[in-house]
């Protein structure tokens, strides 16, 4: 028998920062995104019109053994707007899901405290549930507290490299010409001075490395202003101004958990290119990424991804997710495309979810795409745009 705790405040959660780590360390190929830490930087910023349900699942013994993060988010649809109940998430990462080993055991008890709770909903809508058939089968489980025979719907796909080989066997994999313009690449920039990769992973404030380095992140910036990024009007990006302060906030916080993995290309002392990831447990998930254009460096991207790939391997590092978007670059470098799922449930007693259920049966029993009918939540912020004292040395590799 499982017991419920539910908090609504960031507050009320902050004494189970430590058994919520210690649970998301069990917690298979779950990215930093599904952290406390994580959480409380997202509700300072976009808190705004959401309400805070987070559940942990307690047993006999009165341990919390799995949490379940949500929101209530009003959302609008064709029908008018409906109050959403889903994952704190928008579209940051890949995946989000609940956090603790074995959910299946526990997690129907957190979707029963849903259902004998007020209904503060018209809508629960899980969404980024991973691929793997634990992950689709609990929360198919728990949802069979509210109907039978729940299925899944296709959210996103994405592109990841699993690391289960060596470099050498990875890139032996790739084609002849992927291999060609790699290696002219690097011939390239050598020709305009000392490349030189700047990988910094501190080990955070456990590890006692937890110096920010904001040197580093603020020649990120300055990628950012001279890429794309720099005219670019999704309001989503590391320099704007809607979520700038955001991106600070997650790269602070990942430093002090031993979770940022951020990587510099230099090209004749130059700052080129920039990889802004996070990491937990061997899952790096690529946030942002960014070339200057002005530069003049063709190509460093791709030479820093390949650098920082290479260690990676060395590292032990096991997945690495490129995220949904630009498909047709990113399967050059994955290994595999995956898809994430949603499941939905539309309360009963609430009749405008209940016509949006009716309009989501017809169209998908006629061949019409749900998506054209529903209108998402998606604004600026949940856009994802492409991806591309002493001082602390960070790890450098420099090409001959």
């Amino acid at each position: 028998m499982h017991h419920v705790l539910e908090m609504n405040s960031i507050e009320e959660l902050r004494p189970y920062r430590d058994v919520w780590q210690a649970l998301l360390k069990q917690t298979a190929q779950a990215s930093f995104v599904r952290s406390f830490d994580w959480l409380e930087v997202y509700w300072k910023h976009f808190s705004d019109d959401q309400t805070l349900r987070v559940l942990l699942v307690q047993n006999e013994d009165c341990e919390v053994v799995g949490i379940l993060p949500l929101v209530v988010r009003p959302i609008e649809t064709r029908v008018g707007k409906l109050n959403y109940l889903t994952y704190p998430l928008d579209d940051w990462a890949t995946y989000y899901g609940p956090v603790g080993p074995q959910p299946e055991v526990w997690l129907r008890s957190a979707f029963d405290h849903i259902r004998h709770s007020s209904r503060d909903w018209d809508v629960v809508e899980l969404r980024f549930v991973g691929s793997s058939t634990t992950e689709t089968d609990a929360t198919a489980q728990a949802f069979s507290v509210f109907e039978r025979n729940v299925q899944p719907r296709p959210w996103h796909q994405a592109a990841v490299i699993q690391l289960r080989t060596t470099f050498d066997d990875y890139v032996s994999s790739k084609s002849k010409n992927f291999r060609k313009g790699l290696r002219k690449t690097e011939r390239n920039l050598q020709s305009l001075g000392e490349v030189r990769l700047c990988r910094y992973r501190p080990l955070g404030t456990a590890g006692g490395d937890d110096t920010p380095r904001w040197d580093l992140y603020e020649a990120c910036e300055e990628i950012a202003r001279n890429s794309w990024q720099g005219t670019s009007r999704t309001g989503t990006t590391i320099t704007h101004a809607p979520v700038r302060q955001f991106f600070r906030d997650v790269y602070a916080a990942a430093i002090r958990c031993g979770s940022l993995d951020l990587n510099l290309l230099y090209v004749g002392g130059r700052p080129v290119a920039y990889d802004y990831n996070l990491v937990n447990n061997g899952y790096i998930d690529c946030l942002r990424t960014g070339f200057d254009q002005t530069s003049g460096a063709e190509g460093a991207g791709s030479l820093m991804f390949k650098l920082w790939l290479e260690d990676s391997f060395a590292r032990g590092d096991q997945v690495i997710d490129l995220g949904v978007g630009s498909l047709d670059y990113k399967q050059r470098w994955c290994t595999e495309v995956v898809g994430s799922f949603r499941f939905t449930h539309f309360a009963r007693t609430a009749w405008r979810s209940q016509l949006l259920n009716w309009n989501q049966w017809v169209k998908t029993r006629f061949g019409t795409r749900v998506d054209e009918f529903e209108q998402s939540d998606e604004t600026l912020h949940n856009q994802r745009p492409e991806k591309v004292v002493e001082l602390p040395t960070p790890e450098c590799v420099t090409l001959p």
